[in-house]
């Protein structure tokens, strides 16, 4: 566990368009902040980045979402959802298991 003060995670969902389903998606640090200002500062910046890589380098469509981007295969059919958040430290937005 990070012990800092905002931690910028990415989530990845796989997204089938033919039936608009999209899955549960991957989270994973991306970095680190000591404040929020700069994690969101970093989480917009991810954001177009990300969009502007697979549209006009890839040939893939793009839509942006509030927190994040969905990039969608040439061919229309499949594609993945990216999602960013900004955490305090400490907070995991990966789903608990419990046995």
């Amino acid at each position: 566990m990070l012990l800092c003060g905002w931690v910028l995670w990415s989530g990845v969902a796989a997204v089938e368009k033919s039936t608009s389903d999209v899955g549960k998606p991957d989270w994973s640090i991306v970095t680190a902040f000591d404040d929020k200002k700069d994690c969101d500062s970093r989480l917009r910046e991810r954001i177009a980045a990300l969009a502007e890589r697979a549209s006009k380098k890839m040939g893939y469509s793009t839509a942006a979402l509030g927190d994040g981007v969905e990039i969608i295969e040439p061919d229309g059919s499949h594609g993945q959802r990216w999602t960013f958040i900004c955490l305090p430290g400490g907070t995991d937005p990966r789903p608990r298991f419990r046995e």
